[in-house]
């Protein structure tokens, strides 16, 4: 099956998105001044909630069920986050 990249445009620093099942994280970068993801997907299979959470350098989070996907440098370098996936067991 073809598959495409689909952009994903993170409302917060905790955003769950509807995506189709198997869809492969490819990057994650500041667009127009919001962190945004890409997806390499499938758009015929059903989808599933995956979420995605951006940390600051500093900022304390629970490691547990996170998997690292990205770091977006922002601002020139005053601001650097750091892309999460939540990991269901």
């Amino acid at each position: 099956m073809k598959r495409v990249v689909w952009k994903y445009t993170m409302g917060s620093q905790d955003s769950t998105f509807s995506v189709p099942i198997g869809a492969k994280f490819r990057h994650a970068d500041l667009q127009h001044g919001s962190l945004t993801l890409w997806l390499e997907v499938s758009p015929r299979y059903a989808k599933v909630d995956r979420r995605f959470v951006a940390i600051a350098t500093g900022e304390e989070f629970d490691p547990s069920r996170l998997e690292y996907r990205a770091t977006i440098i922002a601002g020139g370098g005053s601001t650097v986050w750091h892309v999460y996936e939540e990991v269901l067991q």
